[in-house]
């Protein structure tokens, strides 16, 4: 047997004294990862105090351990000369190092370090780094298998594995608790989890499975162990015949979701029905969110079109595009100040509609604006409603004045109408009115009426119209003497509000008023010169134009005047325009004077005394001869407006049957007149009424060179027919004379 040296003993006894450090430095380290407590920064810590009791002088040596970018030292660590470094791998890739450093000095400066001690540095990084990604695997299993058992117990998606036949196998809690049951023997011992309220759903599910081999999210509705029903959503799987089913119980959450889905069809419908909308913007991103309504009402179909404030400001009429701006960059700076603007949109047909909308905005805790919601309501029927009714109160209102004018021309009517119930007489110049009446009452000939004042060419124009067409039409008088200069324009024509100072409201003309019927201008001959060419106008033109209007008014309107003025004297004189009396005259006719019919003045007493005796509730019955003869020669100068008043004042004085004048007759001022009889014939007194009338003819006819017809002949200054003249002569006996008598 050979006994080793001394050096050899030295060199065995160094080798196992580093290789007792190297183990127990292992061991160390393998007890602390042992440690199920132990943390990942703990383990690390502790290897990195170990380190130092491997090497020859441990109060000398500090160690540090990098790993996963962290570095964990010993308390006495700080920077040295000498050092030792090696890399630390985790599952073969490099994930930090062990270094190894000492603190003191070396007697002849050399370093403290072996070759050999760097191969147990490297051996102990080996044997570390087993440890470790050990120690990261492990609680890498333990948090996986932690997580799946959360998932597993999670108590609301319930888990089960069945085979193809149904039979269960495994249910977790919230499985079971989904269908009733309060274990999983429980579900077990049933032999089968088929909860399908329809069997078909079954049948269709399985199908998928065998096709596919998965089952995405499903809606289907299930019932419990007592026959609940339920609302499930699941998915499944199919591997190796075992089915795996998540599912999650969604009965409340489909009856939240129903109610509100129906919630909002009633939103929806109740938007339609109102005709208003809702609108929802998203300052900070753009975004603009419309409901269905708004859609309908820009005339856009729902969901189409991309939204954006400057899209729907695209869709603002023009002209009211800078006043929505306006409202909603107002209420944008002023907190908690909602807008209310109206404003037209235009749909892309061109439609136009009127909405109001209203708009809030919500700001944050800076009072920054961050959405703006607001709602739009068409308003265009309403707008339109509003409109016809400001329409309809303005046609109430121009009916209202129009009554108004018409009740006041109506009372004149009326007045006229008791004073001239109809035309009396049966004298031959009333019967030749009458018959030039019918002649030109059917046609919508323009007439003009003259004759003396008071002999009732009123009467005469209210009979033509009665005998027109246009008799159920209004029938309008205007007396030209009796209105104001300064308004007779508007009176004829109407005006608009505000056409002269005081003008405070529209006003509808005469002419207007006629409308379809007839207008009767009495004393046409007092008409102002530039009313006249205005008057000229309608006659020529059938238009007017009221008072401070441009516009022209359509005039459909049959025009009668009368005149007590010898209007060709006037148009000689320049007081009467010479045009319009041709447009006037198309048709004249002469009204007779009272004492150029004194045979009708015996009707005319008659009815007269009858109308006034019951107006005044008289009970006259008898007219003495003497006053029927006073009345039948008196020469009438004011005709038979001065009639009525006698017979009126008469009726008024008398106080038994019998008609007592007032006054005598004879003595009551007489104005002259055209064409009257002769001084002698005036101041013979009361005489026979054919006496009158021959010496009033006979007095007449030399005056016209006893020419009988024609310009300037006696039937024309009579106001007679020449054919009824000739009548009239050959009865009261007349004939020329033999010796030719001086022309007048």
């Amino acid at each position: 047997m050979v006994t080793p040296s001394s050096a050899t003993k030295n060199t065995l006894i160094h080798n196992f004294q580093e290789l007792f450090k190297e183990l127990d430095c292992h061991y160390a380290i393998s007890d602390i990862a042992a440690n199920p407590n132990a943390t990942f920064d703990q383990i690390v810590k502790n290897i990195a105090d170990r380190l130092p009791l491997v090497f020859q002088a441990p109060e000398l040596t500090c160690a540090c351990v990098t790993i996963l970018n962290k570095a964990i030292k010993t308390a006495n660590f700080k920077p040295c000369r000498w050092k030792l470094e090696t890399d630390l791998a985790l599952d073969e890739k490099i994930a930090g190092k062990l270094e190894v450093g000492y603190l003191g000095a070396t007697p002849n400066g050399s370093s403290p370090f072996l070759e050999e001690h760097k191969k147990l540095l490297q051996a102990i990084a080996g044997r570390i780094g087993m440890i470790l990604h050990c120690k990261i695997l492990r609680d890498s299993l333990e948090e996986s298998e932690k997580r799946y058992r959360n998932f597993l117990e999670n108590p609301f998606i319930g888990i089960c594995e069945t085979n193809l036949k149904g039979d269960l196998f495994y249910a977790n809690s919230a499985c079971l608790r989904m269908f009733g049951y309060e274990s999983l023997e429980e579900a077990i011992s049933v032999g089968a989890l088929n909860h399908y309220r329809n069997p078909d759903d079954r049948k269709r599910m399985m199908e998928i499975l065998k096709q596919t081999g998965k089952i995405g999210s499903v809606e289907i509705e299930c019932t419990t162990k007592t026959g609940e029903s339920i609302f499930v959503l699941f998915c499944a799987t199919l591997e190796s015949d075992v089915i795996t089913t998540m599912m999650m119980d969604i009965s409340q959450l489909k009856l939240t979701r129903d109610a509100l889905i129906n919630r909002e069809k009633r939103l929806i419908e109740a938007e339609r029905i109102g005709g208003m909308g809702s609108w929802d913007w998203d300052i900070i991103t753009g975004e603009l969110h419309w409901s269905d309504e708004i859609y309908r009402i820009f005339g856009l179909p729902p969901g189409e079109s991309a939204l954006s404030y400057e899209a729907f400001i695209g869709s603002v009429h023009p002209d009211d595009r800078q006043t929505v701006r306006e409202a909603v960059n107002q209420s944008l700076a002023d907190p908690g100040k909602a807008y209310f603007v109206e404003h037209r949109v235009v749909r892309p047909d061109g439609h136009e509609l009127v909405v109001h909308e209203r708009g809030e905005v919500i700001f944050d805790n800076k009072r920054r604006p961050i959405r703006m919601l607001g709602t739009v309501l068409d308003i265009t029927e309403r707008k339109n409603r509003e409109e016809d009714l400001k329409k309809a109160f303005e046609e109430i209102k121009n009916l209202k004045d129009q009554l108004e004018a018409e009740n006041v021309f109506l009372r004149e009517d009326l007045r006229l109408s008791d004073s001239f119930k109809e035309i009396i007489g049966v004298s031959d110049p009333i019967k030749y009115v009458r018959q030039r009446i019918q002649q030109v009452a059917p046609t919508n000939a323009t007439v003009l009426l003259t004759g003396e004042t008071g002999t009732g060419k009123g009467v005469f124009a209210r009979a033509i119209h009665e005998l027109s067409e246009r008799k159920n039409k209004p029938f309008v008088h205007v007396n030209c003497a009796g209105l104001p200069p300064n308004l007779i324009e508007s009176e004829l024509f109407g005006r608009e509000k505000g056409a002269f100072t005081g003008s405070t409201a529209r006003q509808i003309g005469r002419f207007e008023l006629a409308k379809d019927g007839t207008i009767f201008l009495d004393d046409i001959g007092e008409l102002r010169l530039d009313l006249q060419s205005k008057l000229l106008k309608v006659l020529e033109e059938g238009e007017f134009e009221r008072l401070g209007s441009p516009h022209a008014v359509k005039a459909d309107v049959r025009v009668i005047a009368s005149t007590n003025r010898q209007l060709e004297e006037e148009i000689k004189q320049g007081q009467f325009r010479m045009d319009l009396f041709y447009r006037l005259s198309v048709f004249p006719v002469t009204v007779p004077p009272l004492r150029q019919r004194r045979e009708d003045i015996p009707l005319l007493v008659d009815f007269f005394v009858k109308r006034f005796s019951q107006r005044y509730r008289k009970d006259i019955r008898m007219i003495p001869k003497k006053t029927m003869k006073a009345m039948v020669t008196y020469d009438w100068p004011g005709n038979v407006r001065e009639m009525i008043n006698v017979i009126e004042r008469a009726v008024i004085v008398s106080n038994g049957p019998v008609l007592r004048l007032a006054e005598k007759i004879d003595v009551l001022p007489i104005a002259p007149v055209p064409g009257k009889m002769t001084e002698a014939v005036e101041s013979r007194g009361p005489r026979d009424i054919v006496e009158v009338e021959r010496e009033h003819i006979l007095s007449t006819l030399p005056q016209c060179g006893w020419k009988i017809s024609g310009p300037k002949g006696a039937a024309q200054v009579l106001g007679l027919n020449a054919n009824t003249l000739r009548s009239r002569m050959k009865k009261l006996g007349i004939k020329r004379p033999t010796t030719p008598l001086n022309p007048c």
